[in-house]
């Protein structure tokens, strides 16, 4: 690169050039006088490369070296500037790299909700086939009022003729020993109709759940053929709008210098990955049932133990999926004196329970308690521990034991 400067110096005119050689570490700038005469040299001692010592003639070399200035003339077209050429080189990798900055932001939170709708999916698909045994209740409860003449009260199972099917085939049903032929009928009633309604239930999640994971597919392959950060943008926006991202962070809350008191209950997820709270203590079930629960909440209790109470916060007019009701009720097993994989729970709503007159902390007492029979299930327990939200569950640690709920006659 060559610049010419000029000026006077008295009657006469002063011309000197500057021939700069940017050639990588090989660089100098030599500042000649007319005819070529060089005045200065801006690194005059070089091992390296040639130095022209002041005085002597300077010739432009015959050819810079092509290694280090062939790249430069392949993109130095004709009609473009160092400037633009430059912009475009820095620009262009950075414009890429935010690109790929957003569209895996984006992704990750949209993969993050297909993995729970296609979850809750799963558990939908068990709950529909824990559903099919509806009908085989109802059929024994139909067999079993028929035979009730036949069954004394006290019995722990009866063998029945099996009218719908092989009537030279006696068909064997388990009772509750507590109650008579048509009490145990009007249980398994019970059971068939609860399981019936369950089936409908999420048979309608299904659908909405399938709808959730079809449109999360199509987000998700659709932001591969965004090519420019604005695009990917708006269309982020747009997922917001339809509720399939969050909306963005607010600025950060000041932290409280103030000591915060400790939960009184553990946190655990369920299948769909609802929160799930257990006391840690008597005085801990009562704060939580009684103190940070709301009327609407699901209750749950291990029947005929000491134990956690445990919490389901729901929505107004919202329904608990059967494979949720199931987790909390393994926990309330769990978290029980019992320490028991299946048995009998108490389930209730927060706005039935009463504090026990004269009780202990922990102690209720409500009316019409409903009870669910579960099934030992050590792999859901599993679960359970392995999804728990803080570190206190991971110890085992029940803590003191609340009270068993008392019914009011």
């Amino acid at each position: 690169m060559d610049l010419r400067f000029e000026g006077c110096c008295g009657p006469e005119a002063l011309v000197l050039d500057l021939h700069l050689e940017l050639y990588g570490p090989h660089a100098n700038a030599f500042l000649c006088s007319r005819p070529g005469t060089v005045r200065s040299v801006l690194h005059p001692d070089r091992r390296r490369g040639r130095a022209l010592p002041p005085g002597t003639r300077y010739e432009p070399e015959a050819s810079a070296p092509s290694s280090e200035m062939a790249p430069l003339e392949e993109h130095l077209a004709p009609g473009r500037d160092i400037a633009t050429w430059a912009r475009e080189a820095l620009e262009e990798p950075a414009e890429r790299e935010r690109l790929e900055l957003l569209r895996n932001r984006i992704s990750r939170e949209l993969d993050r909700r297909l993995q729970r709708a296609e979850r809750r999916l799963a558990g939908l698909e068990q709950q529909a086939r824990a559903a099919e045994g509806a009908l085989e209740l109802a059929k024994r409860a139909d067999l079993l009022k028929a035979s009730a003449h036949e069954i004394s009260r006290g019995a722990r199972e009866a063998f029945v003729t099996d009218w719908y099917g092989d009537p030279e085939q006696k068909l064997r049903i388990e009772l509750d020993p507590r109650l008579g032929p048509h009490e145990n009928a009007e249980q398994l009633y019970k059971k068939s109709r609860r399981l019936l309604e369950a089936r409908a239930v999420a048979a309608a999640e299904r659908a909405r759940g399938e709808r959730e994971r079809d449109a999360l597919r199509a987000a998700l392959a659709g932001l591969v053929l965004l090519e420019d950060p604005g695009s990917v943008l708006e269309r982020a926006e747009e997922l917001r709008r339809d509720g399939w991202l969050p909306a963005p962070a607010g600025p950060p809350r000041r932290r409280s210098v103030e000591p915060t008191e400790s939960l009184p209950y553990r946190r655990f997820s369920s299948f769909d990955g609802r929160e799930i709270r257990v006391g840690r203590n008597a005085r801990a079930n009562d704060r939580l049932t009684f103190g940070l629960s709301k009327g609407n909440d699901l209750w749950l209790h291990a029947a005929n133990a000491s134990g956690s109470h445990v919490v389901i916060p729901l929505g107004r007019a919202e329904e608990v999926p059967m494979e949720t009701l199931h987790d909390a009720a393994c926990l309330a097993l769990h978290f029980s004196s019992e320490k028991a994989l299946g048995g009998e729970v108490h389930v209730a709503h927060v706005k039935q329970l009463r504090r026990l007159r004269g009780g202990a902390p922990g102690q209720v007492s409500m009316q019409s308690p409903r009870t669910l029979h579960l099934r030992a299930d050590a792999e859901r327990l599993k679960r359970l521990l392995r999804g728990a939200r803080d570190d206190a569950e991971s110890s085992d640690e029940r803590g003191e034991p609340g009270a068993p709920f008392r019914q009011r006659e």
